[in-house]
């Protein structure tokens, strides 16, 4: 009576227990279990206090599809341990159920087994996981944005991310160039998977490759009404879908989603595409936010790209501007100054009164002749010493001067 009784208490202490308990005596038949163990797998507890066999009780585990043949087998392996005092184990079963299996080695050389359900503190561990590699990628981005010129490199860094988070074969970034119906699509950077190659072969990777580097002229492709309207689009039939391109259309493709790259005022200037075999729709991705993110960032990359090639050929306009200038004065002061000169030299003959004598009227304007050229040949001096300026390499002379004596100079010049 006293034995049943500590029966019926050992039981009910065994039930109180969240993780399922397996007692399996050395020939490895069960000794001891408790409710949990029933109700893990949907044993019938009747069958299970008959102290089947280890090998029966996980042969009918894996014919109710929760465990794989490798799953069972892992677990007789820790049957057959009669070394390590305890092993350790994690089991994904085929309910999304994730158990963490521990196996004690008892002193009469039983084993005691322990199932505890660490299904919630898996997502939790894969939820944050999955979040530490969003911001690792966020932060490599945004040092690639910051600190790298190159926008290939940028795109290079995102799609191999995504590629990789959202199950792609396939993705590549294009760029929008050109004005109105002149618009082209034109490839910055592509990542094509292993997967994706020996899906297609290489002759069809290769022709894939050329019709990217040619550009999608406006008008031809699926992804010009992703640029009009800027709303993402999911196509699940591309080979029969009315504005395929036809390289593009290889029987084995899967599902394309083709989302926008938008510029910081909405206007889209590219678009990002990925080619998925995943049973999960790319829709239905639990990344989308981090793919919308990366759009956005590679968004402000052209941006930067498209501006710094702007400046460049500003500047090279300049530089052809100024190189202009730089003939223009070399040459008005060849031009100007040898005629200047010879007014000069005959002004200066005059005064000299070598071929006869002059009136003091014409003495006078020979004289202010010879001033004016040399006024003139001052400002042509002046107008070359603009490259100095700009150089600022240009001397300053302080000198005293007479207001009086300039302004009547200047009343002579224009008399």
């Amino acid at each position: 009576m006293d034995l049943q009784r500590l029966k019926e208490e050992q039981e009910l202490i065994l039930n109180q227990i969240d993780n399922a308990i397996a007692l399996f005596n050395k020939s490895h038949h069960l000794v001891l279990f408790n409710q949990k163990l029933a109700e893990i797998w949907g044993l019938l507890p009747e069958w299970l206090a008959q102290k089947p066999h280890c090998d029966t009780i996980f042969a009918e585990i894996v014919a109710q599809g929760y465990w794989s043949t490798k799953q069972c087998q892992q677990l007789k392996d820790c049957l057959l341990n009669t070394e390590t005092e305890s092993l350790s184990l994690n089991i994904k079963q085929a309910n999304d159920i994730c158990l963490n299996v521990d196996c004690t080695l008892t002193s009469d050389g039983g084993h005691l087994f322990t199932f505890r359900d660490v299904t919630a503190h898996q997502k939790s561990q894969n939820s944050l996981n999955a979040e530490l590699r969003r911001l690792r990628f966020l932060l490599g981005l945004n040092e690639r944005l910051q600190y790298s010129d190159s926008l290939r490199e940028i795109a290079q860094f995102a799609l191999n991310y995504l590629v990789g988070v959202m199950n792609a074969a396939f993705g590549d970034v294009k760029v929008i160039s050109g004005e109105g119906e002149n618009r082209q699509a034109g490839p910055i950077s592509n990542q094509m998977t292993s997967q994706f190659i020996a899906t297609y072969g290489e002759p069809a990777v290769i022709e894939m490759e050329g019709l990217l580097k040619q550009g999608i002229p406006y008008g031809q492709g699926i992804l010009w009404q992703v640029v009009e309207s800027g709303e993402p689009m999911y196509v699940e039939d591309y080979a029969s879908h009315p504005q395929a391109i036809p390289g593009f259309c290889h029987p084995a493709i899967g599902q394309l989603g083709i989302f926008p790259i938008p510029a910081t005022d909405g206007t889209i200037i590219g678009v990002l595409t990925l080619e998925s075999r995943n049973l999960q729709k790319l829709q239905e991705a639990t990344q989308k936010d981090m793919l919308f993110a990366a759009c956005r960032t590679l968004g402000v990359a052209i941006e930067r790209a498209q501006s710094q090639e702007h400046l460049r050929q500003i500047n090279e306009e300049l530089e052809h501007s100024s190189q202009l200038k730089s003939e223009f004065l070399a040459s008005m002061s060849h031009e100007l100054r040898t005629p200047l000169n010879s007014i000069l030299g005959f002004s200066d003959l005059l005064q000299r009164q070598t071929s006869g004598q002059l009136s003091d009227r014409q003495l006078n304007q020979v004289r202010l002749i010879q001033k004016s050229g040399q006024h003139l040949l001052q400002l042509i001096n002046d107008i070359l010493d603009l490259s100095k300026i700009e150089a600022g390499k240009t001397e300053l002379n302080l000198e005293s001067v007479t207001i009086h004596e300039h302004c009547s100079d200047c009343l002579k010049m224009i008399q």
